[in-house]
């Protein structure tokens, strides 16, 4: 007898996504799909959306307005406060986070 999770582990998926137009957004929809066809079962995926004007898609779980210092440690207690959540993948590239070269991105992590 197969043993089944009676909740989904989480994955959350810090990065621009569609209809941003960039290369890492279309990366981070493409994997997204891919993880959700092979592991849909077990995985879900949520998104945490950096956008640098306006607000995120409605179906992005998170959103972090990449110019807003003081969002970067509230996005993260709210995903922390969710149990689910077993990994944060972050996209990075260079002018994608707020403040000097990005640093933004560690009052994230802290």
């Amino acid at each position: 007898m197969m043993k089944t999770l009676s909740t989904k582990s989480k994955i959350v998926f810090l990065s621009t996504y569609p209809p941003t137009h960039c290369g890492i957004a279309t990366f981070t929809k493409d994997t997204v799909r891919a993880i959700d066809t092979i592991y849909g079962k077990s995985i879900s995926c949520e998104i945490c959306e950096i956008t640098f004007k306006g607000d995120a898609n409605i179906n992005s779980a998170y959103h972090l307005p990449s110019q807003n210092k003081e969002a970067y440690q509230k996005v993260a207690a709210k995903i922390n406060n969710d149990p689910d959540v077993k990994l944060v993948h972050i996209q990075h590239e260079f002018g994608l986070f707020g403040g000097q070269y990005g640093d933004y991105l560690l009052d994230f992590f802290r």
